[in-house]
C-alpha cells in the first residue's frame, strides 16, 4: 500500500494560503444563495399577508356599509312599533335592509320581531345577519 506523500509545514502553510481565497468565496456564495431563498421566502409571507389585508379590508367595507342602510331613525321607528306589526313591515323588505334593522335593534325588540315573523323569513334575515358578522372564535366583541 502506497502512502500519501508527506509535506512540510511550509508546503502545508502555502496550500491553505492558495486555497483560502477560493474558500472563502465559495462560503459567500453559500450564504448569498441562503439570503436569496430567505428572501423569496419572505417575499411570499409578505404577498400572502397584503391579500389577506385586502380582504379584511374589503369584509370591513362590506360591513359599514351594510350598517350604514339603516339610519338612527328608521331604528326608533321600528323598535317603537308592536312586534307584529313591524315583523309585518320587515317581511316585506329587502333581505339586507330588514337584516341590517334586526341588527342595529335591541336584542329583545328583535327577538320580539323575529317571533311574530314566518320561520322561513326569519331564519333567511338570521342567515343574512350571521354571514354579515365573521366567526370570532367564542371571543366576545
Amino acid at each position: 500500500m502506497a502512502r500519501a506523500p508527506v509535506h512540510s509545514p511550509r508546503e502545508q502553510q502555502q496550500y491553505c494560503s492558495n486555497i483560502a481565497a477560493s474558500v472563502e468565496a465559495a462560503r459567500i456564495a453559500r450564504q448569498q444563495k441562503l439570503l436569496t431563498e430567505m428572501e423569496a421566502q419572505l417575499s411570499q409571507k409578505l404577498a400572502a399577508l397584503e391579500a389577506k389585508q385586502v380582504e379584511v379590508a374589503a369584509q370591513l367595507d362590506k360591513l359599514e356599509s351594510f350598517e350604514r342602510k339603516t339610519n338612527d331613525a328608521l331604528v326608533a321607528f321600528y323598535t317603537g312599533m308592536q312586534p307584529d306589526a313591524a315583523a309585518a313591515q320587515l317581511a316585506e323588505l329587502d333581505d339586507d335592509i330588514a337584516a341590517a334593522l334586526l341588527l342595529r335593534l335591541k336584542a329583545k325588540a328583535a327577538s320580539a320581531i323575529l317571533n311574530e315573523m314566518n320561520a322561513a323569513r326569519g331564519a333567511a334575515l338570521a342567515k343574512r345577519i350571521a354571514q354579515q358578522r365573521p366567526a370570532n372564535d367564542g371571543k366576545k366583541p
